[in-house]
């Protein structure tokens, strides 16, 4: 499978399980230059940035918040910043991680809360 296609499968199914547990999805793949974010919710009144990544390999499966670097870090925050301002939400606000694992048909979430201090 092609890695952007993995990728967009990851976020799709991230989207599903944030839906199902009560977060007002905002936006998808928000965008500020040369910032990203996947997914941005509504959670009991406090703004999410969610970081998605997806593997296929069960080799990777405990390594999965490895892979985002602070670098990548900085920019989440930059572009949630920016939509904040530019939607008039003023909120607490936090970096969430989702690890979406899909192994033989088998799909395993992995939901990490608040990374931004943890990371760096």
């Amino acid at each position: 499978m092609q890695k952007n296609k993995i990728g967009f499968i990851g976020e799709k199914i991230a989207k599903a399980y944030l839906q199902k547990n009560n977060v007002q999805i905002l936006a998808v793949d928000y965008r500020f230059l040369q910032c990203q974010v996947d997914l941005i919710g509504l959670c009991k009144n406090q703004l999410i940035a969610y970081e998605v990544k997806t593997t296929v390999k069960r080799a990777y499966a405990n390594q999965m918040i490895y892979r985002l670097s602070a670098r990548q870090l900085q920019r989440i925050l930059k572009a949630t910043y920016h939509f904040m301002k530019a939607k008039g939400i003023y909120k607490e606000m936090q970096v969430d991680f989702i690890g979406v694992v899909i192994v033989d048909g088998i799909i395993n979430i992995q939901h990490s809360k608040d990374i931004q201090y943890f990371i760096g």
